[in-house]
């Protein structure tokens, strides 16, 4: 009886210890599991929450409606659009992000037809970032997109944002829409960035900036979303410098003027980057006028300072229909900072009077004036 007692008090302590790890393994999945924090019932399109303007000119045509009850947000595409944020649809929610916690944001998408290139913001708010600037679907196919983590932002507006600025008339159903709360923020990695690239000297009077601290800028400027992996952060590297920093790079474009022609560069044939790699490389560039032409060009490691001659290395170019610039085969990270155009250096000697008692002379090529025995070259500047 006793020895029965004693199997008895055994089994007893193994199941306390079996309900003792469970109980652990439960919490343990607790405190891990993800939260949900969207309600799709109270969600809706806020007034104003639609915005359609192929080539920026906004029509009406083309809608967008929410259906509370099943969660679905259904968009009408009537048009072809042409560039990032000329199709936008956005959705009101009760989530307000912590700083201190992470986030992700994951959404189920349809479409009739083949679309590239949604973006998708988390909050409808310049500091929080993207999930993702290049969602692409297949025609009728679902595709399940889920956000990395990304640390919250204090502040946001309780707005989502997708846009279909690269689309072609098409019905986009999204449902399953989702935002869930994934842990603790997390420190992002410091990044050591150069120091700024040497100053251009080069006379404003002769350049048409696009990028630049040094030079006044009168043209618009925006990443365009191609269905690159590449991101884009501008950092500052000196006092009154920035430049932007690129990461995950493949390819890039920068849209200017709204994809619209920055004016006629007939009288800027050249342009004008300052560029930074860590490790020497190559980097392809073109400018987009209605075609384009990739062109490698050589870089060193540290900041490369590119000078080139629109008219000579882009065949056939028009000057006066430049409204995008491409970056393609890029390093995996790269600064790029001072882009512009400009005037080439007139090599007339149009500012030395040459009197009877002056003369011209040419030596090994080179044009000088000997006058009063001061010999000039065609700058004007004294040699001897």
């Amino acid at each position: 009886m006793f020895g029965n007692i004693i199997i008895n008090l055994l089994k007893i302590m193994r199941m306390k210890k079996i309900f003792s790890l469970f109980a652990i393994a439960l919490f343990a999945i607790s405190a891990t599991a993800a939260t949900e924090l969207f309600n799709p019932a109270t969600a809706f399109i806020p007034e104003g929450g639609t915005y359609f303007a192929p080539n920026w000119q906004q029509e009406t045509n083309s809608s967008a409606t929410y259906d509370a009850t099943t969660g679905t947000l259904s968009v009408d595409l009537k048009s072809q659009f042409y560039g990032q944020w000329q199709a936008q649809v956005k959705l009101q929610h009760d989530v307000t992000f912590s700083a201190a916690k992470q986030y992700t944001i994951s959404v189920k998408f349809k479409s009739t037809v083949g679309i590239g290139g949604i973006t998708l913001k988390m909050d409808d708010n310049a500091e929080v970032a993207f999930a993702n600037q290049s969602i692409n679907l297949n025609a009728n196919e679902e595709l399940v997109y889920t956000s990395e983590p990304a640390n919250g932002v204090e502040g946001n507006n309780h707005v989502l944002v997708f846009d279909f600025g690269w689309a072609v008339p098409a019905q986009v159903t999204i449902t399953d829409i989702s935002i869930k709360e994934v842990g603790n923020a997390v420190a992002p990695p410091v990044v050591e960035h150069p120091t700024a690239a040497p100053a251009p000297t080069r006379d404003a009077a002769q350049v048409f900036s696009v990028y630049s601290d040094v030079y006044t800028t009168t043209v618009t400027r925006g990443m365009g979303s191609w269905g690159q992996s590449t991101k884009e952060e501008e950092v500052q590297l000196a006092e009154g410098d920035k430049a932007f920093y690129y990461s995950n790079c493949n390819y890039l474009g920068w849209e200017l003027n709204g994809n619209t022609t920055i004016g006629d560069m007939t009288a800027y044939p050249k342009l004008h980057m300052d560029i930074y790699v860590a490790e020497a490389g190559a980097i392809e560039f073109t400018p987009i006028w209605g075609a384009e032409a990739l062109k490698k060009y050589t870089l060193q490691a540290g900041w490369n300072a590119l000078d080139i001659d629109l008219s000579t290395d882009f065949a056939g170019i028009n000057l006066a229909n430049i409204y995008q610039i491409k970056w393609a085969n890029m390093p995996a990270t790269c600064y790029i900072d001072n882009v512009y155009f400009y005037k080439p250096v007139s090599t007339e000697v149009d500012n030395i009077v040459v009197e009877n008692h002056a003369t011209k002379v040419i030596e090994n090529g080179q044009l000088f004036i000997i006058r009063n025995g001061v010999k000039f070259d065609a700058t004007g500047s004294v040699v001897r």
